[in-house]
């Protein structure tokens, strides 16, 4: 007995330096004299699990078990290897069958939250790594863990300040820099973020999901040649990373670099929250396949300003001899209906009972092979309906230079800086003769009761700020005005799309449809673009526009 106890020491030193062949070796031995001895058979199950055997390691922590099941580390260790395997649910019970013989294993309750992390449980994820802590504050794997969960619930302060400990528990922990120029992000300090993706790349030139967040931080920060330096490295390390690829395509789009653009694009449809990924028993349809007398299904993607921004591919569609169905969120339905009157307008999550090829509305312009110079521009591809026209002529009157205004957009682009006040318009509306009209719905009506003294906004919602106005109502509206002055919405596409004269105020780094550069943008003939100079920035905006609406009116 003590010659296999010396032996089995032999071997623990031996896999302590990571000789694990050695040390596989005399655990073999101390088994091939007693076949039932259970530290043998779980240090050998160790083995295999540092040497990424995980399914070997189940099975002979298994047969551990099977000689005491008293023993809470070969449980906890048993999970890990289920872990590799992915199947999670069987972890999380060895997991807590651990922490059932030992509450105070500080490992098991971490293992058991990077689980339920994995598991997409996040609350639950964060108490146990809680626990963890609190029998074990200086983990600093639990706090860069706990931080990456919190910067997926969007608790960014929390999460920096879990990831701000990891560093400095253990500087030399290239993940936990990472995670934290993430949480950086989310707090919209890309400058900050960079400085942290750096420090994760001097520790490890080889971490690709740093390249990538560093490209990102790097489009933010207006360097997109830089930016698609940085998506490089992550793919000629991780060629099927498709976060990189779908960063690195905003980029390339960015810059009008479109066909390249849209190709890494189709990444979106396998990154960790994807889109457009609907499948059907129907081939995608690519644009090499015979389209003539076949039904084409064209299915919704993002929100409603991207639907009104492709649906022209509808068209194109049809131009080519297919019979389009195209799937659009109900808001849009009437408003579609001027596409095409044989293009089949349906519900957003239904499908036609036939159809013989499918394709996700952010594939199209790839599908069409569209570059910076082939846009299909032609405005107006949507028509206000004539009778809501003339009711709304009346409604509105004809006198004045009447301007429709819009300032926010949904969450998702108060979210990305796209909006501000409808103070900012304070300066237009003591032009001469120029009227404001509120364009805006839903969030962001109820800055129309505490208006700056003086500034004037004619509203003509029946329920201000309650529900959206129906689009075909804005398209009516929109008819009857002189000009559109709007943030990054589906108004900007909106009136785009009716070829009405629109001004749109872009943050400096704005949506890739808008470029970088320049006062135009292919897609809209009629739109005149004005860009932030200084991140977050709208002074400057804002006196341009005063500026050029002052020579619009003649004040």
């Amino acid at each position: 007995m003590e010659a296999h106890d010396a032996k089995l020491g032999r071997g623990m030193a031996l896999h302590q330096q990571g000789r694990l062949a050695a040390a596989e070796k005399l655990y073999r031995e101390v088994l091939q004299q007693n076949p039932k001895r259970f530290d043998a058979l779980y240090l050998l199950g160790i083995a295999a699990l540092a040497s990424n055997r995980p399914r070997r390691a189940v099975d002979l922590i298994d047969r551990s078990i099977r000689q005491n099941a008293a023993f809470p580390p070969a449980w906890c260790n048993r999970g890990l290897a289920l872990a590799q395997l992915g199947r999670r649910a069987e972890a999380l019970g060895s997991f807590d069958k651990a922490i059932s013989l030992d509450p105070d294993l500080a490992e098991a309750w971490y293992n058991r939250g990077t689980a339920l992390k994995d598991m997409a449980q996040p609350e639950d994820a964060i108490a146990s790594f809680d626990r963890a802590l609190a029998i074990r504050p200086g983990d600093a794997e639990a706090h860069n863990n706990r931080g990456l969960v919190l910067t997926g619930l969007r608790r960014h302060d929390e999460a920096l300040a879990d990831l701000d400990t990891a560093v400095a528990l253990n500087p030399g922990l290239a993940q936990a820099h990472c995670n934290r120029g993430n949480a950086l992000t989310g707090l919209k300090r890309p400058r900050e973020a960079l400085e942290s993706f750096d420090r994760a790349l001097a520790l490890r030139p080889d971490l690709a999901e740093a390249w990538c967040n560093r490209g990102d931080a790097l489009h933010e920060l207006a360097r997109p040649e830089d930016a698609q330096a940085s998506f490089g490295e992550a793919l000629a390390l991780k060629p099927d990373l498709a976060e990189a690829h779908f960063g690195f395509s905003l980029t390339l789009l960015a810059m009008g670099f479109y066909e390249e653009g849209f190709r890494h694009h189709e990444w979106r449809k396998k990154r960790s929250r994807p889109d457009g990924d609907r499948s059907f028993p129907q081939p995608l349809w690519r644009g090499s396949q015979p389209i003539q007398g076949r039904t084409l299904f064209i299915h919704p993607e993002l929100f409603l300003g991207d639907m009104i921004n492709f649906c022209r591919y509808a068209v194109q569609a049809e131009a080519r001899g297919a019979t389009v169905v195209l799937a659009a969120q109900p808001s849009l339905h009437r408003l579609l209906t001027s596409l095409s009157p044989t293009i089949a307008i349906i519900g957003e999550a239904d499908k036609p009972a036939r159809f013989d090829f499918h394709c996700p509305l952010m594939s199209l312009p790839m599908v069409f092979g569209t570059t910076l110079g082939t846009v299909p521009a032609a405005v107006p591809y949507l028509r206000a309906d004539a009778d809501r026209v003339a009711r709304w002529r009346d409604r509105l009157g004809r006198h004045g230079f009447k301007v429709g205004i819009c300032w926010q957009g949904s969450a998702a682009s108060v979210e990305m800086d796209r909006t501000f006040p409808v103070a900012r318009f304070l300066e237009i509306s003591r032009i001469p003769g120029v009227r404001l009209i509120s364009l805006q719905t839903g969030g962001g009506s109820e800055q129309l009761t505490d208006l700056p003294v003086g500034m004037t906004v004619e509203a003509y919602d029946e329920a201000p700020g309650s529900m959206l106005r129906p689009f075909e109502d804005s398209a009516a509206i929109m008819a009857n005005l002189d000009l559109i002055i709007t943030a990054d919405t589906a108004i900007a596409h909106l009136a785009g799309a009716l070829g009405r004269p629109t001004w749109v105020a872009l943050k400096q780094v704005p949506d890739w449809r808008w470029g970088l550069n320049g006062d135009a943008t292919p897609w809209y003939p009629t739109a005149r673009l004005f860009r932030q100079r200084v991140r977050n920035d709208w002074t400057h905006v804002f006196l341009e526009i005063r500026a050029a609406l002052g020579e619009t009116v003649g004040s």
